[in-house]
């Protein structure tokens, strides 16, 4: 009876204390949400870091799972002790996070939080406009209604609306930044950065002389045969007009208007007409000059409204002309017209021009072989033995320089690659002058600098017996491992070989008081020597 008795007992008080234990620890834990909540970035945009936190009681594990509609539940964390956790999410919409908090008997305790994935994405396509008034349009990739805020002065001040646009009015040309965001939120706002650009382009027009010779020094009379036109722009041109003039006699004032034939000629129209044709330069953001001539056609072409082309026809010398450009931006606003003044004279014929060209021996050559390059200068010196007057200018008349006698003379040759410099003479330019002569020669670039000067006789000097329009021969050798099919040496000029350490290879031509001589032209056409197989 007494042992019956004490398990009776015994029972009871395990059966008592299970009912405690199973009171107590059955008794769901306590599990909450920190961020996110409703009132803590409930809004979160595509592929932003998301920090999931949460708080319980000691001893828990947590599981974290995510759905949304057609999506989970997602397993994010599974029975661990962390009690934060950090993801993103690409795809908007409205998900729910759910955090379950378990103990070591089983026990479990829950919470769940919704939140939006959004992606504000602002609409507008084009970063430049050319009004002072623009709307600005954006969307919410979760398509539901937000209260946005939006700036235009990087976040200094915010303007709130439940509108997915913002009108924005009497903006000042410039650059400018829009931002907009979600209201309540900690959310980076959408940036967008725009410019206002009402003001057309303005471009400026330059006219430089003698560009078939290549010569350019101080003292150059402002005209030429040839004449390089060329402009810039202060902003990238959707379109560049240009039309011609041609002025009448001197004092008059008088500018008539020129339209291009059919037949490629000027056709003078009447100061007042209305009839003028405007001529489309092609690719005005690439094409940035053009060669005028009173020989032929500029190098140029242009067309008409209707697509048809032109060449630019010759231009009378002596004539004072102008062109006058209207260039376009890229955004169709006008900007301000220009006009440019030049006019085409000279002091000799095509015949008696003081020309410096390159000539050879042979028009062709065996590889191992070699061939005579010379640097002939016709007219050269009877051109600088005195003072000249432009006929043909109707401007001013005037020669700058007095070209009395040539003293002087500097110029380069680039030999074609491979090529390879034997010898280099120096035939007498100059009778009854001290004729001195050097050079320098680059192998690593094949550029040869000729020197020479021409000095009246002193005592003991050797004075040139005879007279030679040859500046310098060299000989050049074409090696067996040359593989080119020509050969050439040409006169080359700063602006293309400045980069390679040279800064005289501009021709340069002095008289005898050290001033240049002006209207020395340098040929531009390259001859070759074809290169055959050696024997």
């Amino acid at each position: 009876m007494k042992t019956r008795g004490k398990l009776l007992l015994l029972s009871a008080s395990i059966a008592i204390v299970a009912l405690v234990l199973s009171g107590c620890f059955l008794m769901p834990p306590t599990v909450r949400f920190i961020s996110p909540t409703a009132l803590n970035n409930s809004a979160y945009p595509v592929n932003s870091p998301i920090t999931f936190s949460w708080s319980g009681e000691n001893g828990l594990t947590y599981t974290l799972t995510l759905s949304a509609s057609g999506i989970g539940p997602i397993t994010l964390l599974s029975n661990s002790n962390l009690t934060t956790y950090q993801t993103s999410i690409a795809t908007p919409g409205v998900y729910t996070a759910q955090i379950v908090g378990k103990t070591g008997l089983g026990g479990t305790g829950k919470d769940s939080t919704t939140f939006n994935v959004t992606s504000l994405k602002i609409t507008n396509s084009a970063t430049v406009y050319a009004k002072n008034n623009v709307v600005i349009s954006w969307k919410s990739l979760d398509n539901r209604p937000h209260t946005y805020l939006y700036s235009i002065d990087n976040g200094s001040s915010w303007v709130s609306t439940t509108q997915t646009s913002a009108t924005l009015t009497n903006l000042s040309d410039g650059n400018y930044t829009f931002m907009v965001k979600l209201a309540q939120s900690y959310v980076p706002p959408a940036v967008y950065n725009f410019e206002i650009l009402t003001a057309g382009p303005s471009i400026d027009i330059s006219v430089s002389d003698r560009t078939e010779g290549g010569f350019y020094e101080i003292g150059s009379h402002p005209q030429g045969r040839y004449a390089e036109i060329s402009w810039s722009s202060n902003q990238t041109l959707g379109a560049l007009l240009v039309r011609f003039y041609m002025y009448g006699p001197l004092g008059t004032g008088i500018r008539y208007r020129l339209n291009i034939s059919p037949s490629g000629q000027w056709v003078v129209l009447p100061a007042t007409s209305t009839a003028q044709q405007w001529y489309l330069i092609p690719h005005p953001n690439k094409n940035t000059d053009m060669i005028v001539s009173a020989t032929g056609y500029g190098s140029l072409q242009v067309y008409d409204m209707s697509g048809n082309v032109y060449n630019i026809p010759p231009f009378q010398l002596g004539q004072t002309y102008a062109i006058g450009m209207l260039p376009i931006n890229w955004l169709g606003t006008q900007g301000s017209f220009a006009i440019a003044p030049f006019v085409l004279s000279e002091r000799y014929g095509l015949s008696n021009m003081p020309k410096v060209y390159v000539g050879y021996n042979t028009s062709s050559v065996a590889t191992g072989g070699s061939f005579v390059a010379s640097v002939y200068t016709p007219n050269l010196t009877t051109y600088a033995s005195g003072t000249h007057q432009i006929v043909n200018d109707y401007v001013d008349h005037t020669d700058i320089t007095t070209n009395n006698g040539l003293m002087y003379m500097q110029f380069s040759i680039q030999l074609a690659p491979g090529l390879q410099l034997s010898n280099v003479t120096f035939p007498d330019m100059m009778a009854g002058k001290v004729n001195l002569s050097t050079y320098k020669y680059d192998p690593d670039t094949g550029i040869l600098t000729v020197y020479r000067g021409f000095v009246n006789p002193v005592p003991n000097a050797p004075v040139a017996q005879s007279a030679t329009d040859i500046a310098v021969q060299f000989q050049c050798t074409v090696p067996a491992t040359y593989s080119g099919s020509y050969a050439y040496a040409q006169i080359v000029y700063e602006g293309y070989f400045g980069n390679e350490g040279y800064s005289n290879l501009n021709p340069v031509f002095k008289d005898n008081s050290l001033r240049n001589i002006d209207g020395v032209v340098i040929l531009r056409s390259v001859p070759v020597v074809t290169v055959g197989s050696a024997q």
